[in-house]
């Protein structure tokens, strides 16, 4: 009887799972390409929809080919295949860790066949090649880590570097009346874009659900706003990490290590900046209002990173340091969901809250209160679900006080390695440390006697002296 029902549980499953994306796939057919198609044609300009088709199409079915690729060489017995076998360290599947390059490659070539797109606007022009430029650096980095592991240290330098880079660009083509604060607002959003989104790349398939909201705000709003060039570039963006699906569905056979999420973080960076420069020249509202919205799609991956960070200092951990409590996580152990089913969940509850914010655009209330809406409710819900997880057993106490003693520098004495001939670590117990410190402390009154003896005599002649 149990058989049966697992099967049909499966089948459930399978079916639940082919008609959420088959549902995503019309949607955008339908609904966005065909407007997208007709605006352009209507405007004259030479990116018609068979060329579209053609972006599309080369970057799903490219996608496929470098990921298909990647497999054929990691099993290969080629000179080469140990640059490219790198097996997931936490997979139970047997997969390879190093999908992000095939996907990061997938999106850095469809850019740079769209740079020599003839009538593509200078604007756009300008920004795909700060990203061509910029973006390699993040391979880099990726590759280090996931063959080498890298110091998390020269990880942070890395990322540093590319950021304040592609900032200190785009703050130059975008704003250059006040560069200097779109610099460092830019910095600090990717930042922190750029780790949250490898931070959400924990379960089979996530990145691939989550990253789909972010890309379909993106092309709404290029609809919404009559920038069909900001949906045409979201929807090539699209089409490339959708070819990565039957890589890495539950079993996996392929994850994407330490250079998918944070290449899709930085690439959705690129389009907010282009949907804020569109924004900003068309002037239709204020330059901060303007900002928060070309950013709302980017509120999951900065939340997690923020709370990830907050959670594990509250338990007075290195906020740098791996855990299992994040959201998805959580889901699967504690509410018993199968990994593809929780990044689902996840994936549609996030695109149901960006749904209902970006509908409250639609009633003429600022940009900023929108964004202020979108991430109260993500982080309500964020600490919905894992509020009585993330307490352990010994937190920090939030007050004035206690925040100051935990950063406070504390005395350390560093004890050079030479003066020491031998050294030894022991692990005790409580009542064992208390065991041997009462037998110290005899065994140091049985070797210094006359010590006892000079206190009592001591006393002695002061209470004699007391009685005179």
């Amino acid at each position: 009887m149990k058989e049966p029902l697992a099967l049909h549980r499966k089948s459930a499953n399978l079916l639940w799972q082919f008609s959420y994306f088959k549902f995503l796939l019309s949607l955008f057919i339908f609904h966005t390409f065909k407007p997208i198609s007709l605006s352009i044609f209507s405007k004259g300009d030479t990116l018609t929809w068979q060329l579209q088709l053609l972006f599309y199409g080369s970057s799903f079915f490219g996608g496929i080919i470098l990921f298909k690729t990647l497999l054929l060489l990691s099993k290969s017995n080629l000179s080469v295949r140990k640059y490219f076998h790198i097996p997931a360290r936490k997979s139970a599947t047997n997969a390879i860790q190093f999908g992000g390059l095939p996907l990061a490659l997938t999106l850095w070539l469809s850019c740079f066949a769209l740079s020599f797109v003839p009538h593509l606007p200078e604007s756009w022009q300008s920004l795909i090649h700060v990203f061509l430029m910029t973006s390699p650096l993040v391979i880099l980095y990726g590759y280090l880590d996931d063959k080498y592991e890298i110091r998390p240290i020269f990880k942070l330098f890395f990322q540093f570097t590319v950021i304040l880079w592609a900032s200190l660009k785009y703050s130059w083509l975008i704003y250059p009346e006040n560069s200097a604060v779109f610099f460092l607002v830019t910095s600090f959003v990717g930042m922190g874009v750029l780790n949250g989104a490898n931070l959400l790349d924990g379960l089979d398939t996530l990145t691939i659900k989550v990253h789909t909201v972010s890309f379909a705000t993106f092309i709404a709003f290029g609809v919404w706003t009559a920038n069909p060039f900001l949906s045409i570039v979201s929807a090539i963006f699209l089409f490339s990490l959708w070819s990565f699906f039957p890589f890495n569905k539950e079993p996996a056979r392929i994850h994407l290590g330490e250079i998918g999420g944070p290449f899709l973080g930085f690439s959705q960076l690129l389009l907010a900046c282009g949907f804020f420069l569109d924004q900003k020249v068309s002037a239709t509202t204020s330059h901060f209002n303007a900002y928060c919205l070309a950013i709302l799609p980017l509120t999951l991956p900065m939340i997690e990173l923020s709370i990830s960070f907050l959670r594990r200092l509250y338990n007075k951990k290195s906020p740098f340091s791996g855990d299992k409590l994040h959201v998805h996580h959580l889901l699967c152990h504690y509410f018993g969901h199968t990994p593809s089913r929780a990044a689902s969940l996840m994936g549609l509850t996030y695109g149901a809250t960006v749904l209902v914010t970006f509908s409250l655009c639609m009633f003429a209330i600022p940009f900023f209160i929108v964004f202020a809406i979108q991430v109260l409710i993500q982080s309500s819900l964020y600490f919905w679900v894992g509020k009585k997880h993330w307490k352990g057993s010994d937190t920090l106490e939030i007050s004035a006080r206690s925040l100051f003693d935990y950063i406070r520098k504390k005395d350390v004495t560093i004890l050079e390695a030479s003066v020491f001939d031998s050294f030894e670590f022991q692990i005790l117990r409580e009542e064992e440390v208390e065991h041997k410190l009462h037998a110290q402390n005899h065994q140091d009154g049985e070797l210094n006697p006359e010590v006892e003896l000079d206190d009592s005599s001591d006393d002695a002649d002061k209470s004699g002296r007391d009685a005179a």
